[in-house]
């Protein structure tokens, strides 16, 4: 039988020294190797190592201590994302609401409505004598200033000396010495100066005869108060001196005492008429047209009147209220009987 054959090393400290050496020297490649790849990637940081010193002693091995200081840089692994809120801060203004502050200094007058004057033809006469105003009237006859502006149809409280007013008792100083009116007087308008022009609502006095400035009413029946009547001396109406011509308006006579009958010149050049008898209210195109008609209780007669031409009015019966109108009129000698 053969024997195995028996190898045997004999362990000296030449072999080792080497052996470690060795050991060393591929530990050092394997660190090497490893930080070769970390510096090539760029998430991975640099390494500083330090290797040992190695030291040979006889009967004596030394082991070397290896010692590494790493310094590492972090390197994201990913874009940060970030996300931002907005806060938002709205300051309003508020709205201003002005305000006014008004200062007057003026003096104001107000001058109250009155109702519709009607005429007091049942009360005496009063012939306004110098000195006097409505309000000593009112005062002496126990009345009051807007009882006789409405009785007498006045639009304020001025009156005239040898005015005639509607007064619903005579003063007692009067009572025996009251003159009366002479009706035979006629509204000639000689008293009035040419060139005067009166509007609606307003009134004059001539002769003696108050005279009120009315709203006209045309031919379709729709009333105007934008005409006037004007005092001027052309003879249209056939007169002399001084005439009324009277545009889209009606004139109202007022008298002292009714009258008996009424005769008036006149001149008419186009349009329509008016006429208001004791309250009746007719409105026609031509004098001719009412010639033999009765209103208001008063027979009508007309001489011419067939448009575009002059003549003469003629009212008989008892007369209390009385008005006349036109577009293109003219009248003079207004004579009640």
């Amino acid at each position: 039988m053969r024997k195995q054959k028996r190898i045997c090393f004999r362990l000296t400290a030449q072999r080792i020294v080497g052996a470690i050496l060795l050991a060393a020297s591929a530990a050092n490649l394997t660190i090497v190797g490893v930080a070769l790849d970390i510096s090539s990637s760029s998430a991975t940081p640099a390494a500083t190592i330090t290797l040992p010193t190695l030291t040979s002693t006889v009967g004596k091995i030394i082991v070397p201590t290896v010692t590494s200081t790493d310094t590492f840089t972090p390197v994201p692994s990913a874009t940060p994302t970030y996300t931002f809120t907005a806060t938002s801060t709205t300051t309003q203004t508020p709205s201003l609401t002005p305000t006014y502050t008004l200062t007057s200094t003026g003096i104001y007058t107000f001058t109250p409505s009155m109702a519709p004057c009607v005429p007091q033809y049942s009360w005496p006469s009063y012939l306004v004598q110098k000195g006097d105003t409505l309000s000593s009237l009112a005062r002496a006859i126990d009345s009051t200033v807007y009882d006789l502006m409405l009785a007498n149809c006045l639009l304020d409280d001025v009156i005239y000396v040898d005015q005639f007013l509607y007064v619903p008792r005579l003063p007692i100083a009067t009572l025996t010495a009251t003159p009366t009116k002479d009706l035979s007087t006629c509204a000639e308008f000689e008293d009035l100066n040419s060139g005067s022009v009166y509007k609606v609502g307003e009134r004059f006095i001539t002769s003696n005869t108050i005279i009120t400035v009315g709203q006209f009413v045309w031919g379709n029946g729709t009333p105007t108060a934008d005409g006037y009547a004007a005092v001027a001396a052309r003879r249209a109406a056939g007169g002399f001196g001084n005439e009324m011509q009277v545009n889209n308006v009606n004139l109202n006579f007022i008298f002292d005492v009714p009258s008996t009958g009424l005769s008036i010149l006149f001149g008419e050049y186009g349009g329509n008429l008016n006429i208001n008898v004791n309250g009746d209210f007719l409105n026609f195109a031509n004098f001719a047209d009412i010639n033999g008609t009765a209103l208001g209780g008063v027979k009508i007669s007309v001489l011419n009147g067939f448009g575009n031409d002059s003549g003469v009015l003629q009212l008989s019966g008892a007369i209390k209220t009385f008005a006349i109108g036109g577009q293109e009129l003219w009248i003079d000698n207004v004579c009640p009987q």
